[in-house]
């Protein structure tokens, strides 16, 4: 780089000021505090720096708590203490009183919930925050609310589990360490302590807010080559009310100070400086500003002041009086401090790669050797993944010269090794739009305190910072001053297509870049009318608001990509930007789904909720689901249309959905009808499962996934009575009828629990329904019906054993007895299937054989003629129906056998009417031709010719009757040897088999290995707690977990950034050491050292044995 272009010194104590500022407030958007943070940058661009400077605001619906609590009843006195709601479970945000007895839950393992004293049904559980996602069993065993203590320490995962991805209503609050050990030293105490939760946690229109400031370059010829750098400035907790967000505002503390540093020292090319709010709102505010509004800013007189609709001056501007700055490339700056590394990322995860665009655009090539490999600003080792700077690209007051950085194509690695953590920022979104977008990320960083309440400012290790700060500023301001290197009009693009294909501003190529913008409607279906209105203000009132619930379904590449927004009261009308598109021929398909629901503003309440029924799809197109492929994406103008419903509508929440055989979602996948009494699918409904937990996903783990739970929300109009089926592909998995009579929802809302409990009860009242005719017919016969009742009474027996827990509260043992009740009577209830089916199939077969042999049977014994033959021939097919009646179970047992019997009578009726007209039209054109060429054909009857080959067949065979008697009998055994085939089904049977020690074997353990279908096929962790409780409690139970790595290996990173490939990740617990007896092959010496510990203790949470 030419010299005298190098920064000044960077003044580290400003960003530490700025960032101790910032983390002393709340930054969750639309907080108070979050607007003190809006007013400080804003001014420290405008008053501070001088810098034209603007604000773009646009509406968020916002989870605001407006002071949630706890309050103790000690007789005549009452305690309140304070308490923070959590984030809602999608749009349900919980709020209302909830009062019960508190207990005290521990971190809601099974061992802990066999010690809680009192009930937890309808109980305020008090649990650790460090619990994972055990509250789910508190909640499915029917708790009214969670109250989490505040750890000393915690990481972003346990935050990540404390919510759902559906409407389930079950408040969750924090209270402080203090406050939490005086609540559990009330609920271990003797006394019963009634508790009441208040949840005052709403919905808020807020008005979020996007800073722009402007530098304008020295260089005129560079207007069109404006780079836009950018930070988001809002927080993220689980707890909204407490979002100090501490490592959040490195990035943009370190904005401001590069601010400072250009407007000291202006470069060549014009700066736009933007502050974006809505980063945990899937990115909101970049969304927003890409797309904002097509308006003039004025000042008080009336001259114009700034124009907002920045699509149209990205990559290339359609005004240059307007928008007289084209963006050419947008810079995020997102630092943490658990690293010194830093990264160049050039795509995240918000959109995913999903297409070759990143190599059609140059990132690998041109941008790569701009910034890395042209060796113009350094020199990059990417074997060390170290990059040396020049001099004088350097910061003037730079601690070092090398750099431990990654990225682009440089690096040579898979960007999942270096970023372990999910990566979204800003400028991916202007990226999608036809220009450069990257980021100055932290590399080896699993930012482990995002969105947690204790992402403090004195947990900031500040020297990590100072590296990845000095690094990224160098390589921005060479960006900004050296033109003749960073030449945008250099860049070539798929083998040398035009430039200005890329610098341009566009909804879809095929390559997988795309803005897309949705255009949708919420109707709702007016009976009256047939037909749909859309004024809700007129429908609902004005208490009420529009949430709209959207994410992406299909792109396992993507993360983050999910989002609420609100729709308009007045008209139905909204508008989602920024979804990825799907046109493309190489490009990735995306598939989005809309929720609408309609929100109570006094109460919380789901009021009305969508309408998957009939009349929710009369629209077209309506869009649920529905996939970013349009005409109008084609035509340029961005915009998708979908139509959406919903209904007047009770809410009923189910838990435990999944397989009770293998405690995991269905490998075929699960679904759910309603029925009403009639059996019949409802007109209107909607239900809204959620998601497998991350541990059942094939991909690899990502840090931030969020909890999803088996659980699921159903929406059914008001005072239905309904029943409920919980489906796999192949079976039922679960029934809920009340024996039949249904379930009446006269409740706003309805939760179901325990549902394995009533799972267990519908299923052994049909168990016992099928088993008791099947008797009657003789169907429980043998062993498949000796199974089939043992399964029942284990079943009984288990659900026995659940009451008997339940009585002495030991509510952990309580519920793994209801899922082993559930399994076997579910195991029941397919087996009992299985004998319906087969004794049915039996039947029809049987049935389709009487058909051909009445013919053979009146041929060979009585010849007939005429219409005695047809007699005969119907008298020999009614004695043989008569006796296969009597003697085959199947047409007793059910239903199906006598109408499929029927169907294929219908069938060959109906076969035989086409044959004579087949016949009847073969005639006629054999007719038609005979008159237009004459005879010059020979006619052939095939009907006639079989006809006449089957009574030539039958002839033969009266003639050699011993020949006859054998050859019928040996097809009488083949198709009773088929049918008993057919009718075979495997039962389970448990033995134990002794291993013995044989030559160089030795087993090192007497037990049973617990895996999954295949070697790296996922398990439920509470498998650990079911094995436990099977085995008892002198068992040992040792879980272990593999995490294995993409092709070619991964890296592990010491704190030193020395890096060792890796094939794969063994997790192991301490009491391995009583079990595999690894500590025995472990090197207790190496090159005369001596191993520190020859295993892991309780204490090793953070250490690791790597193989040579």
């Amino acid at each position: 780089m030419p010299t005298g272009m190098r920064l000044p010194n960077i003044n580290f104590n400003n960003i530490i000021s700025h960032v101790k500022y910032l983390s002393s407030l709340n930054r969750y958007t639309g907080y108070p505090g979050y607007e003190e943070a809006s007013k400080y940058i804003s001014d420290y661009f405008n008053k501070t720096l001088g810098l034209k400077t603007w604000i773009e605001e646009y509406e968020l619906p916002i989870p605001f708590d407006y002071g949630s609590s706890v309050s103790i009843y000690l007789g005549e006195t009452t305690k309140i203490i304070k308490a923070y709601a959590l984030l809602p479970n999608d749009v349900q945000v919980s709020y209302g009183n909830y009062t019960g007895r508190l207990i005290y839950c521990g971190s809601g393992t099974i061992e802990d919930l066999n010690n809680v004293k009192g009930e937890i049904n309808g109980s305020i559980a008090l649990m650790e925050f460090n619990s994972g996602y055990n509250w789910l069993t508190i909640m499915r065993l029917g708790a009214k609310a969670v109250v989490f203590i505040a750890p000393d320490d915690t990481i972003r995962s346990e935050s990540d589990r404390k919510n759902l991805d559906i409407p389930i209503k079950f408040p969750r609050v924090y209270v402080s360490k203090n406050d939490g050990a005086y609540l559990r030293s009330l609920a271990v105490s003797e006394n019963s302590v009634i508790a009441t939760v208040k949840v005052n946690m709403k919905w808020m229109h807020a008005k979020a807010k996007n800073i722009v400031a402007v530098l304008n370059g020295t260089d005129p010829q560079e207007m069109d080559n404006t780079i836009a750098l950018m930070a988001y400035y809002d927080s993220a907790s689980i707890v909204p009310a407490l979002s100090p967000g501490a490592e959040e505002a490195i990035g943009v503390a370190s904005l401001l100070e590069l601010a400072r540093l250009l407007k000291e020292n202006p470069p060549k090319r014009p700066v736009w400086f933007i502050a974006f709010s809505g980063h945990t709102q899937a990115m909101a505010g970049g969304r927003d500003f890409i797309w904002h509004s097509k308006e003039l800013v004025k000042s008080a007189d009336g001259t114009f002041k700034w124009f907002v609709w920045h699509y149209d001056h990205i990559g290339t501007t359609e005004d240059k009086i307007l928008a007289p700055y084209a963006i050419k490339m947008a810079i995020s700056l997102d630092f943490s401090s658990d690293s010194d590394a830093v990264a160049v990322a050039g795509y995240g995860s918000f959109y995913g790669l999903g297409g070759p665009w990143y190599d059609w655009y140059s990132y690998n090539k041109d941008l790569t050797r701009f910034l890395f490999t042209g060796g113009r600003y350094g020199t990059y080792s990417p074997s060390e993944n170290i990059y040396r700077l020049k001099e004088n690209v350097l910061p003037a007051n730079a601690s070092r010269t090398a750099y431990k950085v990654f990225g682009l194509w440089a690096s040579q690695l898979d960007m999942s090794q270096y970023l372990p953590s999910a990566l979204t920022y800003e400028a991916e979104i202007f990226a999608r739009t036809g220009i450069w977008g990257i980021c100055f990320t932290t590399a080896l960083s699993t930012r482990l305190t995002y969105n947690t309440p204790l992402n403090l400012f004195e947990r900031i290790k500040f020297e990590n910072v100072v590296p990845q700060v000095e690094f990224s500023f160098a390589l921005i301001n060479a960006i900004l001053r050296d033109t003749e290197w960073f030449d945008f009009s250099k860049v070539t693009i798929s083998g040398g297509q035009k430039t200005g294909v890329f610098f341009t501003h566009k909804h879809k190529d095929d390559a997988g870049i795309g803005y897309v913008v949705v255009d949708g409607r919420v109707g709702l279906w007016n009976i009256t009318k047939n037909w749909y209105e859309y004024n809700w203000s007129r429908i609902a009132g004005n208490e009420c608001d529009i949430l709209l619930s959207v994410r992406i379904t299909n792109r396992a590449d993507v993360h983050g990509h999910e989002w609420i927004q609100f729709a308009n009261m007045d008209d139905g009308t909204f508008v989602s930007k920024g979804m990825l598109p799907s046109l493309g021929w190489a490009a990735s398909l995306a598939e989005y789904e809309i929720f609408p629901y309609l929100i109570n503003r006094t109460t919380g309440d789901i009021e009305y909720a969508p309408d998957m029924g009939m009349y929710g799809r009369y629209l077209w197109p309506y869009g649920y689901r529905f996939l970013t492929f349009d005409d109008p994406l084609i035509d340029g103008s961005g915009n998708k249309i979908v139509n959406l419903s919903m209904f007047k509508a009770s809410t009923v929440a189910v838990h435990d959905l999944f397989d009770p055989r293998t405690l995991l979602t269905p490998s075929m996948g699960s679904y759910i009808r309603i029925l009403d009494m009639s059996d019949v699918e409802l007109t209107q409904f909607s239900y809204v499962m959620s998601a497998p937990p991350s541990f059942e996903s094939e991909e690899n783990i990502v840090l931030g996934d969020p909890t999803s739970g088996y659980e699921a929300v159903l929406f059914v109009p008001p005072n239905s009575k309904i029943k409920i089926l919980f489906m796999s592909e192949q079976t039922a998995l679960g029934v809920l009828t009340n024996n039949g009579d249904g379930i009446t929802v006269s409740e706003k809302y309805l939760s179901v629990v325990p549902t394995p409990l009533y799972f267990v009860r519908d299923l052994m009242s049909l168990v016992k329904a099928r088993i008791s005719s099947l008797t009657k017919v003789r169907l429980t016969g043998g062993g498949r019906g000796a199974y089939v009742n043992e399964l029942y009474e284990q079943s009984l027996k288990e659900l026995e054993s659940a009451h008997e827990l339940e009585r002495e509260n030991k509510y952990g043992d309580y519920y793994l007895a209801l899922l082993r009740s559930w399994y076997y009577i579910q195991l029941a209830y397919s087996e009992t299937k299985n004998i319906l089916m087969d004794s049915s199939a039996t039947a029809v077969f049987f049935f389709i054989l009487i058909v051909p042999f009445s013919f053979l049977v009146e041929r060979l014994v009585f010849s007939s003629k005429g219409n005695k033959r047809v007699l005969t021939v119907i008298l020999i097919f009614t004695i043989l129906m008569m006796l296969l009646f009597l003697i085959h179970p199947g047409f007793r047992a059910t239903p199906f056998s006598m109408i499929s019997a029927l169907g294929f009578v219908s069938l060959s009726l109906v076969a035989l009417i086409l044959v004579f007209i087949s016949n009847e039209i073969s005639e006629i054109l054999r007719e038609l031709r005979k008159k237009l060429i004459g005879i010059s054909f020979v006619q052939r009857d095939t009907f006639e010719s079989i006809m006449v080959s089957f009574s030539l067949a039958v002839e033969n065979m009266r003639k050699r009757k011993f020949r006859t008697v054998l050859v019928l009998s040996s097809l009488v055994i083949i198709t009773f040897a088929s049918a008993s085939f057919i009718s075979v089904s495997p039962i389970q049977v448990v033995m134990k088999i002794p291993i013995e020690s044989s030559g160089a074997f030795r087993a090192r353990y007497q037990g049973i290995l617990i895996t999954g279908t295949d070697f790296f096929a996922p398990i439920n962790p509470m498998m650990n707690s079911v094995a436990r409780s099977l085995a008892g409690g002198d068992a040992i139970v040792v879980s272990r977990a593999i995490i294995p790595v993409s092709t070619g290996g991964s890296y592990l990173y010491n704190k030193q950034g020395k890096q060792v490939l890796i094939a794969g990740v063994f997790g192991l617990s301490p009491e391995e050491k009583d079990v595999l007896h690894l500590q025995d092959t472990i090197m207790q010496e190496y090159n005369g050292v001596s191993a520190l510990k020859p295993w892991f203790s309780e204490e090793d949470r953070n250490a690791c044995y790597i193989t040579e």
